[in-house]
């Protein structure tokens, strides 16, 4: 079945009849004493049990029959489609009663009356059109008592039409990933991926932002409307500290910029999402997002002469001399130059081990280091295997980084092969001191002016500590009768 869409704000207040925040009709978020506009039954507006927005409006009656409300706004019902209303009330005492209807053509309704005493209630009413075609319906609310005098007061009412036959009160699921983007001293950028509604649909996007970085996470009203202007359109603080940035944000649309933040200053941002019937989804609050300076540049002279220390099989230590930026980044390429240059306000993550940080070109160009020192060490190297590297200077903070691309210094270093334990070509055993020992063994791998130590074990076998009885320097892997020299006493 095709679904058709449409809502109308009629207000949002507590009140017998309360009808506040009504960007459609006016609302009474003016504050104004007059007689309500676009009702047929006047009420009185005050802060009174004000639910979102600081107006409600509230009716006063001791009828033990229904004293309607309806508005005068109009809205169009497709044939077969429902018409529904949900409205917030709370009355002032145990006998207050209330109910939501309609009339649709020239048909008044309601839904049963429900007591509802002094506890805030949301009432529904929905009705199909079966008329075949296209009609008009306007929304209507009632206040009445059990027994003697009760005021009850309205909040947050409206009205829209969809193809299903029940109200949705059911909240939109929560967006998530809050990604930071590109930030700067006077503009801030995120990303999200939105979440879903299941009933009519979502909406729209809210964006709210505060500077109290403890703040409590937001909570927007069920049927309330929200403004960026606050006053008469509806409030644009939610929660006491949370600003209301957008109200528009596409249903579609995954990202949000904020040109209205300062240098230097710290906030926070929740994204929450909005359905037809003005449900609201938990927030989605970011960590603190700080921005930079506005003064923050990109260095003006270049790191220089990458060397290189404690070079093994799997392992080494880039060395260099800084440039002027206050951090650097080392990017490292196995088998061919480093080519990528950074980008600006962007931030690449770093891994120490080789292949484990960010993957920047796509083409196994690994980030190794970034930070402020003028050395780092990098492991999860293969031996015999060469290795380049690159050095970027930069300043500012995360998110927007002023890296300088002129010159960067670049150098290359060989890992040497793995070095494994010689094997004795045969088996050594001592058992008196001051004599002297000739030692044959073959070493395993291809070496070249290698120093061979040997050392002498306890009878336990122990090397916990080792006396050293003979050294030599070798071009060969074979050493037939090293003549070692066993001090007096050692065995």
């Amino acid at each position: 079945m095709k679904k058709f869409y449409t809502l109308v704000i009629l207000f949002s207040l507590f009140a017998s009849i309360s009808f506040g925040q009504n960007p459609t009709n006016g609302g009474f978020e003016t504050g104004t004493t007059s007689t309500v506009t676009d009702w047929t039954t006047t009420g009185t507006v005050g802060a009174t049990n004000a639910r979102t927005g600081s107006y409600a409006l509230s009716h006063t009656t001791s009828s033990t029959s229904n004293v309607a409300h309806t508005n005068a706004t109009i809205i169009s019902i497709p044939n077969n489609n429902y018409a529904h209303v949900i409205g917030w009330a709370i009355g002032n005492n145990a006998n207050a009663r209330a109910s939501c209807g309609g009339t649709l053509n020239v048909t008044a309704g309601s839904a049963a009356i429900t007591t509802i005493g002094t506890t805030l209630t949301r009432l529904t009413y929905d009705i199909q059109n079966t008329s075949g075609g296209a009609v008009n319906f306007t929304s209507r609310v009632n206040t009445r008592s059990v027994a003697g005098s009760i005021t009850d007061y309205w909040d947050d009412v409206l009205m829209y039409t969809d193809a299903t036959a029940t109200s949705d009160l059911t909240k939109p699921s929560t967006a998530s990933g809050f990604t930071n983007g590109t930030i700067v001293a006077n503009s801030v950028g995120f990303s999200w991926t939105n979440g879903s509604d299941a009933g009519t649909g979502l909406q729209a996007t809210i964006i709210l932002r505060t500077t109290n970085l403890s703040a409590a996470t937001p909570v927007m009203n069920d049927q309330g409307v929200y403004s960026t202007s606050g006053g008469s359109n509806g409030p644009n603080i939610v929660t006491t500290d949370w600003s209301v940035l957008s109200v528009t944000v596409g249903s579609g649309t995954t990202s949000y910029t904020d040109g209205t933040v300062s240098p230097v200053s710290s906030y926070k941002y929740a994204v929450i999402h909005r359905d037809l019937a003005y449900n609201y989804s938990v927030a989605l609050v970011s960590s603190t997002i700080t921005t930079p300076s506005g003064s923050c540049s990109a260095p003006t002279s270049p790191a220089t002469s990458i060397t290189f220390s404690g070079t093994t099989a799997v392992s080494t230590n880039v060395n260099w001399s800084s440039g002027n930026g206050t951090n650097r980044i080392v990017v490292a390429r196995l088998g061919s130059a480093v080519t990528w240059t950074p980008s600006p306000n962007t931030t690449y993550s770093a891994n120490a081990s080789f292949g484990s940080g960010a993957n920047v070109s796509g083409a196994g160009e690994y980030v190794v280091y970034n930070g402020s020192s003028n050395t780092a060490p990098v492991a999860n190297l293969a031996a015999t295997s060469t290795y380049y590297f690159m050095v970027y200077e930069y300043n500012c903070t995360s998110g927007a980084e002023k890296y300088y691309l002129t010159s960067p210094p670049s150098n290359s270093v060989t890992t040497p092969a793995s070095i494994a334990a010689p094997t004795f070509s045969t088996p050594v055993c001592l058992s008196y001191g001051g004599a002297t020992l000739l030692v044959s063994f073959t070493s395993i791998g291809t070496f070249t002016g290698n120093t061979y130590t040997v050392e002498m074990s306890d009878g336990a076998g122990s090397f916990a500590l080792p006396s050293t009885i003979g050294t030599t320097v070798s071009n060969s892997n074979t050493i037939t009768n090293l003549s070692c020299a066993i001090p007096y006493g050692t065995a």
